[in-house]
């Protein structure tokens, strides 16, 4: 048994250890805090000694003949590279080539022009031949149509359509919510119009707070276009071009470039190609360097100007087409060598403004039409309609 100093002595001893043990640091730890520190330093000196540092990128040249490997500093590189000359078109290539070519003295297909060649002289200027072009030239990636591993041209297509503003309901639909409504008017009681200030707040909130943006004052789509007389009655009555709130829009329609035309019914926007004469929908090549939704946005507001809007539903395309070039394209130079075409097909929504189209000279449009499912099969040919009928909604 200890006495009571002995024993307090003891507990004296213990908490120190404790102690010790609750504030020591191990070389781990050590090392941790130094890296996090000299991390939070180096940030600092990135933003303030470092922010002006240049760095070239050193290449490495290797001699097959000799074997030997040379390093140039990336200056030297950029010197070399700044002597080359860009060939932004594939047209500049085959002239530079077939001057070569006259220079070599050889034919389009690479074949001496003189008879009883030397090999070695041949070989020698067939090696330049194919040499010329990554030693005297740098090719610009984005004049270049952007192609897949089998050598498919990528396309890149719109599908643009308009929801149905009209509800199309049967005569059983309608009596029914005749009746619910008269006996809604009847028996029901809405507590609100009771109550003074549900009737302020909802004046100054009944615009922004709306549930169906197509109803909304706010919306300017909803402000009067147009003008027409009812045959009924013989007043003047305006709707507006670009909404699609149903008290708004032209209920006896037929012109097709019209956003109201076709209102009970879901339409798309397709265009008639001016070489060709037949009616599609939107598309056009991508080059390389450029993506998917820059070119989507590009292709929109080329052809419209921007003067109205549209909304992209998902980030991937709905669907994709395979088919040949056509023999326009065929002899478009930048397609040699391609197999045809792959389109991907992405999908967006009438958002705002007053549809119409911008076409000029470069396009290859030169009208448009909103078309419904059930017309599609006048506009599209056979083989068209086959592959984008069961992606088109009739409602």
């Amino acid at each position: 048994m200890l006495s009571k100093s002995g024993s307090k002595l003891l507990k004296a001893f213990e908490l120190q250890g404790a102690m010790r043990r609750h504030f020591s640091v191990s070389v781990r730890d050590l090392y941790i805090q130094n890296v996090r520190l000299q991390k939070k330093i180096n940030i600092m000196q990135l933003y303030t000694t470092n922010r002006k540092m240049k760095y070239d990128k050193p290449y490495m040249n290797y001699d097959r003949e000799t074997g030997e490997v040379t390093i140039i500093e990336g200056s030297e590189h950029k010197k070399q590279f700044e002597k080359k000359k860009v060939v932004r078109d594939f047209q500049e290539l085959d002239q530079e080539k077939k001057r070569l070519l006259h220079e070599l003295n050889l034919d389009e297909f690479g074949n001496p022009k003189e008879e009883n060649v030397d090999r070695d002289d041949l070989a020698e200027r067939l090696k330049k031949l194919n040499e010329f072009k990554h030693q005297d030239f740098e090719e610009d990636p984005s004049k270049v149509f952007v192609f897949s591993k089998d050598m498919m041209r990528v396309d890149i297509g719109l599908i643009i359509q308009r929801p149905p503003i009209f509800m199309r309901m049967r005569d059983p639909d309608f009596k029914f919510m005749r009746e619910r409504h008269d006996l809604m008017a009847e028996y029901h009681s809405d507590m609100k119009q009771f109550i003074p200030e549900f009737n302020e707040i909802s004046k100054l909130n009944e615009d922004n707070i709306s549930k169906n943006a197509y109803a909304s004052r706010m919306n300017v789509d909803n402000y009067p276009t147009h003008e027409w007389t009812d045959e009924a009655t013989g007043e003047q009555q305006f709707y507006c071009g670009a909404s699609k709130q149903w008290s708004k829009v032209d209920p006896k329609c037929s012109n097709r470039r019209s956003l109201h035309y076709a209102g009970e019914d879901r339409v798309y926007l397709m265009l008639r190609n001016k070489h060709t004469g037949e009616w599609e929908f939107p598309v056009s090549t991508i080059h390389f360097g450029t993506t998917f939704f820059k070119q989507k946005v590009n292709l929109f507001s080329d052809l419209t100007d921007n003067k109205w809007r549209i909304k992209f539903f998902g980030s991937s395309p709905i669907m994709h087409t395979l088919r040949e070039m056509t023999a326009l394209e065929k002899r478009d130079i930048k397609n040699e060598s391609l197999k045809g075409c792959r389109t991907y097909w992405f999908g967006a929504h009438h958002w705002r403004g007053f549809p119409e189209m911008a076409f000029k000279d470069h396009h290859d449009f030169d009208d448009f039409a909103w078309v419904p499912k059930r017309q599609a099969n006048e506009y599209l040919t056979r083989e068209n309609y086959e592959v984008f009928a069961p992606v088109m909604r009739t409602r």
